[in-house]
C-alpha cells in the first residue's frame, strides 16, 4: 500500500498512500478501568496526531491494544524502580 505501486495508482491514489499500525501490548492483570483509560488516552493522541496527514494524503491508521498470554517474556530495564509506589 505504501510503496506507490500500480494497484494504488489504479485505485485513484497518487502513489504516496500509507498505513500506520500502532500496537500496544499490556501484561496481564491490569484492571478494566486502566484498560479503558489507556484506550481513551491513546485514541485521543492518535486523533490529535493524524488530522494534518489525513487532510493531505491517503493514509490509514489502526490502533490495537492486546493483552494476552506471553510465550516468552524477558525484561532488562532500569525503568521499573521509578514506577514503584512511594512510601
Amino acid at each position: 500500500m505504501a510503496d506507490g505501486g500500480a494497484a494504488g495508482r489504479a485505485a485513484g491514489g497518487e502513489g504516496d498512500d500509507a498505513f500506520v499500525d500502532l500496537k500496544l501490548r499490556m501484561a496481564r492483570g491490569r484492571s478494566a478501568a486502566l484498560h479503558l483509560a489507556v484506550d481513551q488516552a491513546l485514541e485521543l493522541a492518535t486523533k490529535a496526531l493524524f488530522p494534518p496527514l489525513l487532510a493531505s494524503r491517503h493514509i490509514g491508521n489502526t490502533l490495537q491494544i492486546d493483552e494476552g498470554m506471553e510465550l516468552f517474556d524477558a525484561r532488562n530495564s532500569a525503568l521499573h524502580p521509578q514506577f514503584q509506589a512511594k512510601a
